[in-house]
């Protein structure tokens, strides 16, 4: 394995292509790096799920800017690294999906805030709730 990543690496290297500089024979890096991916995954579907099962469902304000909030502080930094590692290496990372991910976080953002917009209109208006 050492040695195909050492190939790899030369062979990117006399493309031109700039790499940062790391020790190729420190194999644990990937581990950690995928590990740490995991974690961050797992800690933000965690806490969005408790957020959707308790204060979502009491109808807290707050809840659709904790959940946008906690999504995009998780994976815009992973769609920005793997959009340069797209385009400085010969790599093809997955950003798209990552870009994605974060757009629909914003656009789940917006639409619940009209959502709640629409639910105070509809609050509002007299009889709203009145048991007849």
């Amino acid at each position: 394995m050492s040695q195909l990543v050492c190939t790899f690496l030369q062979s990117a290297l006399h493309a031109g292509v700039r790499m940062c500089a790391c020790h190729v024979s420190n194999q644990s890096y990937h581990p950690l790096v995928v590990r740490r991916e995991g974690a961050g995954n797992l800690a933000t579907a965690l806490g969005i799920i408790i957020l959707l099962l308790i204060p979502f469902r009491q109808g807290a304000q707050w809840v659709p800017w904790a959940i946008a909030s906690i999504g995009v502080v998780e994976h815009l930094p992973t769609f920005l690294a793997t959009l340069h590692m797209a385009r400085t290496t010969p790599a093809s990372p997955p950003w798209a999906v990552t870009g994605l991910l974060v757009a629909s976080l914003l656009c789940g953002l917006i639409l619940a805030l009209l959502g709640l917009k629409e639910t105070k209109v509809l609050c509002a208006k007299p009889g709203f709730g009145n048991v007849s």
